[in-house]
């Protein structure tokens, strides 16, 4: 049952990385084709995990006990209660720094300005890292395969994929490790690809672009999601509450 629920993630094109991660998950620390639903029960709620571990074990199984329609077991599963996970400022990355930061010449090294451009367009477009491998044009149109197999259209910056097409825009596995590698060496080590993603939305949002509009280039289904993905950093939350709260009447 365990291969044929990764089959089927493969099939909804859940991201290379996501999958790997639930097949660890369910085979490695759940052992869940021989192991009873309390055992498992009992590792979520395990006190050594951190919140948001528990959180990503309880979604998983979720996810298995959906597909295997053990809905009685799904539904104490949702029910649990788990540790709190803490309201953090999740990092996102202002518009002009990535454009600083991955400025080049054209005398670099091919793969530093391809990672680049890959960069500058991940933010431009706020297209999944999963996304990058389904990219196809149709005239001027670009379009990407998203969750659930869904194509949608994407809007782009041309001035970067003019460029990017002098590149073979192949994203092979050592690429996006590499990628992935690269992403943490340029903005630091908090950082991610979906780092890029979030930024996205941020940048767009408290810009003023409308909201469907950034709902529809992310291709969520709820417009809750992409609110969701609206970030502040901690600083500019200081700032605000400082205006508002603690400024002078005067």
């Amino acid at each position: 049952m365990l291969n044929k629920f990764i089959r089927f993630c493969k099939l909804k094109n859940l991201a290379t990385s996501t999958i790997q991660s639930y097949t660890s998950i369910l085979k490695n620390v759940f052992d869940v084709e021989n192991k009873s639903h309390m055992e498992i029960i009992r590792k979520i709620r395990s006190t050594s995990l951190e919140a948001s571990s528990q959180d990503l074990y309880r979604r998983v199984y979720c996810l298995f006990l959906r597909y295997t329609n053990q809905m009685d077991k799904y539904k104490h599963t949702k029910l649990l209660k788990l540790k709190q996970r803490k309201i953090a400022f999740k990092p996102v990355i202002k518009k002009e720094n990535i454009y600083n930061l991955t400025a080049f010449e054209y005398d670099e090294r091919r793969s530093s300005i391809f990672y680049k451009l890959v960069i500058r367009f991940m933010f431009e477009s706020g297209v999944r890292f999963g996304e990058l491998e389904s990219l196809q044009f149709n005239g001027t149109h670009l379009f990407v395969k998203g969750k659930g197999n869904k194509i949608r259209q994407i809007l782009y910056n041309p001035e970067t994929i003019k460029i990017i097409q002098h590149f073979n825009f192949d994203l092979t596995k050592s690429k996006r490790a590499s990628l992935i590698k690269y992403i943490k060496q340029i903005f630091g080590q908090d950082y991610a690809a979906h780092s890029l993603r979030r930024s996205f939305a941020t940048h767009m949002l408290k810009a003023g672009a409308m909201p469907k509009m950034v709902q529809l280039q992310m291709g969520h289904a709820n417009i809750e999601t992409t609110f969701h993905y609206l970030q502040i950093d901690e600083q500019e939350s200081t700032q605000q509450y400082n205006r508002f709260m603690l400024a002078s009447n005067a």
